[in-house]
């Protein structure tokens, strides 16, 4: 009972997490890798699945650890998954890789689905993705623990189904105190430009590396 009142408190005292509404957020991005891609061929890019395991819970009241699953970007609402796979994107592109988006919703353990994806859409390389966090979590009632979380893990195959990266984990996380007033809105700013973007860093690096080796 204690920790359901505590929960209710901490959904009606941080702003913007008593409703269920898309908040507006900007990434702000520009990772540098001191990197150079050697492998110019096509890689791409499928839509990602969200496989938080918050993502299907009724979020009309915010409660330990549950982000919106839409956030809005310059007046549209996104998935989240989208979202962090747009940047993901833009990010590779800016490093020079080869990037082709496929609005395909696949999952990614199906090798055979993702080649013939690769095939039907003339690219060398296929990389899909499961969103695994992009999460918030705050404990404690007049002083809050705050926790920020994003994991993705990555999944390339060839155009001839061979795995060159399988279901590979990268994330990031941030945790700090915070005042009871702390807006939703800054926690979702840090974790969209700060977690994230170390997360991005992180699979960024590998994939250039993994590709300019295959």
């Amino acid at each position: 009972m204690i920790k359901a009142v505590t929960v209710l408190l901490l959904a009606v005292l941080i702003t913007g997490c008593a409703v269920n509404k898309p908040i507006p957020v900007e990434y702000r991005g520009h990772i540098s890798t001191g990197l150079s891609v050697t492998n110019h061929n096509s890689v791409g890019v499928t839509k990602w699945q969200d496989k938080r395991a918050i993502s299907g819970i009724n979020e009309k009241l915010v409660s330990l650890g549950i982000i919106s699953k839409e956030i809005t970007i310059e007046g549209t609402k996104v998935r989240i998954a989208d979202f962090v796979r747009d940047n993901f994107i833009k990010e590779l592109k800016a490093q020079g890789v080869n990037v082709k988006e496929i609005d395909i919703l696949p999952a990614s353990s199906d090798k055979q689905t993702l080649k013939n994806i690769a095939v039907n859409n003339n690219v060398n390389f296929i990389l899909s993705s499961d969103l695994i966090s992009f999460d918030v979590g705050f404990h404690g009632l007049w002083t809050l623990e705050c926790s920020r979380k994003v994991a993705i893990s990555i999944t390339i195959i060839d155009e001839n189904g061979n795995h060159i990266m399988l279901r590979e984990l990268f994330d990031a996380s941030m945790v700090n105190n915070e005042g009871m007033g702390i807006l939703y809105s800054t926690m979702l700013d840090q974790i969209t430009n700060k977690v994230m973007k170390d997360a991005l860093e992180k699979a960024i690096i590998k994939t250039i590396k993994v590709l300019n080796k295959a």
